[in-house]
């Protein structure tokens, strides 16, 4: 009992985490690459891949501004999900998801604009 409830506490917090991992590969497929901009012979070639310092700050961001002060679990209430009752309302997945569309086109085409990949 004591196990599977660690479990779900924890898998709670992935999900703020996927959501924002999931919106910059939706971002990145349907913006930057359009969808059949990929080189799969590159797999292997550290060179010819994005260097990712996009995707990483976006994830910190995400995660920083949005999960954590939005999030309701049962060891801790952000101050933005305390603003929705005593309980609190989990609204962290939905603001990180906002603050990846708004945080990695920015930062991904500076990206690319300086590194080149």
């Amino acid at each position: 009992q004591h196990l599977s409830s660690i479990i779900n506490d924890f898998v709670s917090l992935l999900g703020y985490w996927t959501t924002a991992f999931a919106a910059i590969l939706l971002i990145e497929d349907y913006f930057f690459r359009r969808g059949n901009d990929y080189d799969l012979t590159a797999w292997d070639n550290p060179r010819k891949l994005p260097v990712g310092l996009a995707a990483i700050f976006s994830l910190v961001m995400a995660y920083c501004g949005g999960g954590v002060p939005g999030m309701a679990q049962v060891w801790y209430v952000g101050p933005v999900a305390q603003l929705f009752g005593p309980t609190g309302g989990d609204v962290g997945i939905y603001m990180s998801f906002a603050i990846v569309i708004i945080v990695y086109p920015i930062t991904r085409y500076l990206e690319r604009k300086y590194i080149g990949r």
